[in-house]
């Protein structure tokens, strides 16, 4: 809350301890959140890029998790981390036109 503070929360200091008004909160978090960024097919989340990124050389494998999905893993084009996107049997067709997918076994 300190940190906060600091970097602008408005807050009633007069007396101790403060006092925050929630809608105060509520404006100062939604100003210092990020807009969601959305992958996109082709694309799975890297969590060391902290970005979507594109699966290396086109090629993913499917590993299926339920009857109606699976975990897609790549690893990504950038930096080389392995990646996760879950997606649905559904997709498969689409993602097959976009990458070379692999279908593992569980």
């Amino acid at each position: 809350m300190r940190r906060w503070l600091k970097s602008g929360l408005p807050a009633l200091v007069e007396r101790k301890p403060a006092l925050i008004l929630g809608g105060d909160l509520i404006e100062f978090l939604k100003s210092r959140s990020k807009p969601r960024s959305r992958c996109g097919p082709d694309e799975c989340y890297c969590f060391k890029c902290r970005a979507p990124r594109k699966a290396a050389g086109g090629i993913a494998d499917l590993i299926p998790m339920n009857p109606t999905g699976g975990n897609l893993r790549a690893l990504c084009d950038v930096c080389g981390t392995l990646m996760h996107k879950r997606v649905s049997y559904r997709q498969q067709q689409t993602l097959g036109k976009i990458l070379d997918v692999s279908l593992m076994e569980r």
